[in-house]
């Protein structure tokens, strides 16, 4: 995925490099747009490319009533 962040920390612009139908990807960079960040550095290069693993994520994150404090 590549991610232009604007000055604020708003992302800009997506660009989903992947395999997924039409669908989803329209609903990742969706969401993905609704994303604040830090202000970059000025003069970081953009886009910003990022690599999202999702079964990385699940083998680090708690599930289900655990998961809540």
């Amino acid at each position: 995925m590549q991610v232009w962040v604007g000055p604020a920390g708003a992302v800009d612009a997506v660009h989903v490099v992947t395999m997924l139908d039409d669908g989803r990807r329209a609903m990742l960079s969706e969401r993905i747009m609704r994303i604040r960040v830090a202000p970059p550095p000025a003069g970081l290069p953009q886009p910003v490319t990022m690599i999202l693993r999702g079964d990385v994520a699940r083998a680090h994150c708690a599930i289900g009533p655990a998961a809540t404090p």
